[in-house]
């Protein structure tokens, strides 16, 4: 969307002064919606899981149950039970967690500039139509982020936000017209030190603003003479930069060693790593098919080693006289609270291989 243009701009003045309820609880999977997603080949379902099933999650005070949105029988649902265990975690609302002191430092910063302006909003479902999160924000019909690649769909109807803009339509439509949206959003991605599928986002709105929102999201909500100012950022990024925390993952640990360094209220306290892990190196190589994608292939390594993954990084390419191409990846194992063995190690990769060949239609080297 064009309103995130002025993202950059906008927060480095926020983010200078910051360092001198109402819930939707909305769910539906029988929507009739209409919305043209486009479909990679999905992953096969596998029966073997790394991780424990949570059967339910609570979000919002609402209950999912497991094969609510983990669906291994329906091939358009891409959603593992990884991802489905991070649901209801809301670690922006944790005051003593790095995200929620960030989160609570931007809505200090809101409140002592914009008095009562403002509405807050962070306990909406990150389940939503896919109208909700690509119709409603104009994002076209054959955009690739509409694609099993990229996004997590329950079903061809419903997927895990990829932002918080996803609720910016209905909000306007209900009657709201200066709010702050803050949620953790889900998008397939890399795996590297500063990307993971879980990440958490804030958008701030206002109409009768500047005038940068698209004018077509307003006339469907309504507010054809209005004008609205928009922007969003993501939180990880940030608190990475103002605590020193040095890997996305360490956000989602429960170590105590991590956990006890911060305090409600205490923004920009620098992380002390309390150790630094070897890492094990393991490569793999592989014909690729037309249909690869390197999301698909972090997906599969995700799925089984889960945060024992550090980074997954192309490290050779090269296309034989036959047309075939080989994709070599670099896969590095280290665990962020104890040392690795071997024989863990030789473990995760033996499945891993197992995997992608099996799932991801390749050829293994």
């Amino acid at each position: 969307m064009t309103i995130f243009s002025v993202q950059s701009t906008i927060f480095t003045r926020a983010s200078a002064a910051i360092l001198s309820s109402n819930g939707l609880k909305r769910f539906s999977f029988a929507s009739s919606f209409s919305s043209n997603a486009l479909y990679s080949s999905p992953l096969p379902k596998t029966k073997k899981r790394r991780f424990p099933i949570v059967s339910a999650v609570d979000i919002g005070g609402v209950t999912f149950a497991r094969n609510d949105v983990v669906r291994d029988d329906d091939p358009t649902n891409n959603v593992p039970d990884s991802i489905f265990s991070k649901l209801g975690m809301q670690l922006h609302r944790r005051d003593k967690h790095p995200i929620g002191v960030l989160k609570n430092a931007i809505y200090d910063y809101f409140d002592s500039n914009y008095a009562k302006q403002f509405e807050k909003f962070e306990d909406l479902s990150p389940i939503v139509t896919t109208k909700q999160n690509f119709d409603d924000v104009l994002v076209p019909a054959d955009h690739v982020s509409r694609s099993l690649n990229d996004t997590y769909y329950v079903d061809s109807q419903t997927v895990l936000r990829c932002h918080t803009s996803a609720h910016q339509a209905e909000l306007l439509r209900e009657g709201h017209r200066r709010f702050l949206v803050t949620g953790d959003v889900y998008r397939r991605d890399s795996i590297d030190s500063t990307h993971y599928p879980v990440f958490h986002q804030e958008d701030w709105l206002e109409v009768l603003g500047c005038g940068v929102t698209e004018q077509r999201i307003l006339k469907q909500s309504g507010l054809e003479n209005n004008v609205a100012w928009a922007f969003g950022l993501g939180l990880e990024r940030l608190a990475m930069v103002l605590f020193d925390i040095p890997d996305i993952r360490l956000f989602w640990s429960d170590d105590e060693r991590f956990t006890s360094q911060f305090k409600k209220g205490e923004l920009g306290v620098k992380f002390k790593p309390f150790s630094k892990y070897p890492p094990c190196y393991k490569d793999i190589s592989f014909w690729i098919s037309e249909s690869f994608t390197e999301n698909n292939f972090c997906e599969v390594v995700r799925g089984i080693a889960g945060d024992l993954v550090e980074e997954v990084k192309l490290i050779d390419s090269f296309t034989n006289k036959k047309g075939m191409t080989s994709h070599c990846y670099r896969i590095v194992f280290r665990s962020m609270e104890r040392s690795l063995t071997d024989e863990e190690v030789n473990d995760l990769q033996s499945k891993v291989r197992d995997e992608v060949q099996r799932k991801l239609n390749v050829e293994l080297r």
